[in-house]
């Protein structure tokens, strides 16, 4: 789109500009423009991938952090009631248990 609106101008000059002005020059403004354009999309692009993909994890990370606290601390008290388990049932559920 950009190439295209930029040689629309360019062939719209009139022909006095093309007799001034060097080929090489002109070919080489082009090369140029579009080069700068592509390499900054590119770096727009990373930019943009790299963010997001930080924004995923830093999400993964709170919505993780609740459900492995929770776990740790019920792992605790179950740990230590566990060993109250078998003296607290009655003698004939802990035969069948």
């Amino acid at each position: 789109m950009l190439h295209d609106r930029l040689l629309d101008k360019v062939l719209s000059l009139p022909m006095s500009f093309f007799d001034t002005q060097p080929s090489g020059r002109l070919i080489a403004r082009f090369t140029h423009d579009v080069e700068t354009t592509d390499i900054d999309l590119q770096d727009t692009i990373n930019s943009f991938v790299s963010c997001f993909a930080a924004v995923i994890v830093a999400l993964a990370v709170v919505a993780a952090s609740p459900r492995a606290s929770c776990s740790s601390r019920w792992r605790r008290l179950f740990q230590y009631t566990s060993p109250c388990k078998g003296t607290t049932w009655p003698p004939a559920a802990s035969s069948t248990a």
